[in-house]
C-alpha cells in the first residue's frame, strides 16, 4: 500500500529537473518492486557528484 502511494505521488511530479515515472511493477511472490523511469543521458547524479571526470558542470549548468 505504501509503495503504491509513493508511486502515485511520483507520477504527479512534473518538473524539468526530475525524470518522469513511466510505469511500475509490483509482485508479491517473490517480493519485487520496480519503477520504470524516463532515460536521463549524461550519467547518474552519483557520478556527477562523486566521480572526478564528471565534475565539469559549471554553476549555470547546475
Amino acid at each position: 500500500m505504501l509503495f503504491r502511494k509513493k508511486i502515485d505521488a511520483l507520477s504527479r511530479v512534473n518538473h524539468k529537473n526530475f525524470v518522469s515515472l513511466l510505469g511500475y511493477f509490483e509482485e508479491n511472490e517473490p517480493f519485487m518492486r520496480m519503477m520504470v523511469l524516463e532515460y536521463a543521458p549524461n550519467g547518474t547524479l552519483y557520478e556527477h557528484l562523486h566521480v572526478e571526470e564528471f565534475k565539469h558542470l559549471d554553476w549555470s549548468a547546475r
